[in-house]
């Protein structure tokens, strides 16, 4: 007997069943764009954003590192105050130190201080030896990391943020930046009072 499947044959099969394999592979395309977009259970969660604080609101309070004595951002109204958060482990917070200790020098008076805000959970000890080398000349306290993100700042660290005389925040500088900007808005407001 004669083989009835011819090419034209075969052609048409092939395609009919093509035409399946396609539709079912639309199907699932269309399935898969459909469905929610879902994150592997093990991605970390950024955590809920800190409740900002009214600014001069509520002051940051700490503890000098050097005498124990408690600072607040109270003891300064009326004096413009560059906040300066950082910490030791921060290789951007050590690179700055000393452009902010040349900041300081420079426009430090009645009128202007730097308050300086170590943010590190880590041993005491290894902190006042830090600041020991690096013989700060302004008041270093210790405070949460928690403290940053309420005034507003973010997770950068460092990070500083200028203070009016009245308290409240007039610039929020995140990450390591170049501190003419930070000198020119603290001349500024130094030339408004």
């Amino acid at each position: 007997m004669k083989n009835l499947i011819t090419p034209s044959t075969r052609t048409g099969k092939l395609f009919h069943r093509s035409g399946y394999l396609l539709s079912a592979l639309a199907v699932g395309l269309l399935f898969t764009a459909c469905m929610p977009a879902t994150e592997p259970e093990d991605t970390p969660r950024p955590p809920p954003p800190a409740q900002r604080v009214e600014p001069g609101a509520t002051p940051i309070v700490g503890d000098s590192i050097a005498d124990g004595q408690r600072l607040s951002t109270e003891d300064y109204r009326g004096q413009v105050v560059l906040l300066d958060f950082w910490a030791p482990w921060s290789a951007p917070s050590m690179a700055e130190r000393s452009a902010v200790v040349d900041l300081h020098d420079e426009l430090a008076s009645d009128a202007f201080t730097v308050l300086s805000v170590v943010l590190d959970d880590g041993d005491t000890e290894e902190i006042t030896a830090t600041l020991t080398e690096l013989a700060l000349p302004f008041p270093v306290i210790r405070a949460a990391p928690s403290v940053l993100q309420a005034y507003g700042g973010g997770r950068a660290v460092p990070t500083k943020i200028l203070l009016d005389p009245a308290g409240r925040i007039i610039e929020t500088y995140p990450g390591a930046v170049p501190l003419d900007a930070v000198r020119e808005d603290v001349v500024d407001l130094l030339a408004a009072q």
